[in-house]
């Protein structure tokens, strides 16, 4: 899951991948005139496209998506714009990190640990009652 912005020229991209999801745009203040009337802008659910935006708004906007976790990318506007219409992660410079599956030891239940598959034969029988499944109602005719 990664969330980026690219400024290129006069042009805002922010976007997200794998899943992770866009900034809500109503929390970019309609003052600096980026997603405005004012200034043409897009919206795919990838991405978040501003054209011709002025030079403080990129400032301001650039400052808010840091303190929201977006990270700058420097990104072809070509691949930007091929990430807008297919949604194919693979064209942008950066991927989504790879999250390695494993157990962090507070997750561990007293039957995981070491010591306890070590000595098996100390355990007890479950005492856990088996609920029946519920039977269906005849239906009328």
């Amino acid at each position: 899951m990664t969330r980026c912005y690219t400024i290129n020229e006069k042009s805002v991209y922010i976007y997200a991948t794998a899943g992770d999801s866009l900034i809500d745009l109503r929390a970019i203040p309609a003052g600096i005139g980026l997603f405005s009337a004012e200034v043409p802008w897009r919206l795919s659910p990838w991405v978040a496209v501003s054209e011709e935006a002025p030079e403080e708004g990129l400032r301001v906007v650039e400052m808010l998506l840091k303190a929201e976790g977006y990270r700058k990318v420097e990104a072809d506007r070509v691949a930007l714009e091929d990430y807008f219409v297919r949604g194919d992660e693979r064209v942008l410079p950066v991927q989504a990190p790879v999250i390695e599956e494993s157990v962090p030891l507070h997750q561990w239940t007293l039957d995981d640990r070491p010591s306890a598959q070590a000595r098996q034969t100390l355990r007890r029988p479950s005492r856990r009652r088996r609920v029946p499944k519920p039977t269906p109602l005849p239906r009328a005719s």
